[in-house]
């Protein structure tokens, strides 16, 4: 590996973590501003602006990572991405200028959900396959539902109407950040390959027996605890034993509840040791691959699976001679 790869690796670091913290800005000054929604007008504003700044900055950086970052240079993404970062920065510009309350929601939310919109028709252009017309066609249905949504509340005479169509579009970005938020938490984490080192060991029975447990104790808590009025208490308990969390707002007074309480909290810790030592040892086998050929994991194991796919000379030989030995 050249210093030339380890500086983008370094910049691919650095990029990363401001597009996270971007994207929690942006969940976050969205929750602010239905928090001061009833407020003054000026402190709303601000956090209108910042919503839509971090929301041009965000885009601004998956433009970046799509022209100079990736390992494949496209440019369709990197204009779209920056199309759109113009759009949302020149919605946050108009949150200082148009005071109309009523103008401003119904501009906000055309921006925002106008480029969901167009970002989905590009990603049918771009895949144009039968799973990408139907998620992302149905993503497009439901978007234009929700612009007409935005233009008949907003034109309505009954000036609450006006706070409940911001509401339900601060609601829609505070639901799209939390999504885009742990998109990036789980991004790098290889299921694929999680899944096949899991199916190779026995954590899928670990878990089976696990989830049995867990309802079954949740269940008893429900029932015999004086302290757990439903069965939703009892998951909740039975959650924060098992996880080892123990918030302690609730708690097991019989002797059975507390027995099984210890049985849940020990059976917790057995099943986080196994699946820590799965993913641990996954992670290891593929640094090992990636040092070894210098390849990414990806790649290492596509290879795999077209070596299982691909028949052996050997193979061939005995299919060869099976067939000349059968009769005629």
């Amino acid at each position: 590996m050249g210093a030339k790869e380890i500086k983008k690796d370094d910049m691919r670091l650095i990029h990363s973590g401001i597009f996270g913290i971007i994207t929690t800005l942006i969940l976050v000054f969205a929750l602010l501003s239905v928090a001061f929604m009833a407020g003054d007008p000026g402190t709303l504003g601000i956090y209108l602006f910042l919503t839509f700044l971090s929301l041009a900055a965000s885009r601004l950086f998956l433009a970046i990572n799509f022209r100079f970052l990736a390992d494949e240079k496209k440019m369709f993404p990197f204009i779209r991405n920056l199309v759109f970062s113009g759009l949302f920065l020149v919605a946050s510009i108009l949150c200082w200028v148009i005071k109309d309350f009523k103008i401003l929601t119904l501009i906000l939310a055309f921006v925002y959900i106008g480029c969901i919109i167009a970002n989905r028709v590009c990603l049918i252009i771009e895949k144009h396959n039968a799973g990408s017309i139907v998620g992302n066609g149905l993503l497009i249905i439901v978007g234009a539902l929700l612009i007409f949504t935005f233009i008949s509340l907003v034109f309505e005479k009954d000036p609450n109407l006006d706070g409940g169509a911001f509401l339900v579009l601060m609601l829609i970005i505070i639901i799209i950040s939390m999504f885009e938020v742990l998109a990036f938490a789980f991004s790098k984490i290889q299921l694929k390959g999680l899944i096949k080192i899991i199916r190779k060991t026995y954590v899928i029975e670990i878990l089976f027996g696990m989830v049995i447990l867990f309802i079954s104790c949740s269940f008893y808590f429900s029932v015999m605890e004086e302290g757990m009025t439903s069965f939703g208490d009892g998951l909740w308990y039975s959650f924060a034993v098992i996880t080892t969390i123990g918030f302690g707002d609730i708690t097991a007074k019989t002797i059975i509840g507390r027995f099984l309480t210890v049985i849940l909290g020990l059976y917790g810790i057995i099943v986080t040791a196994s699946i820590t030592s799965v993913i641990v040892n996954y992670y290891n086998e593929v640094k090992a691959g990636e040092i070894n050929t210098g390849e990414e994991p990806a790649k290492i194991e596509q290879k795999e699976e077209e070596k299982k796919e691909t028949p052996t000379i050997e193979n061939k030989e005995e299919d060869n001679s099976s067939s000349e030995n059968k009769p005629e």
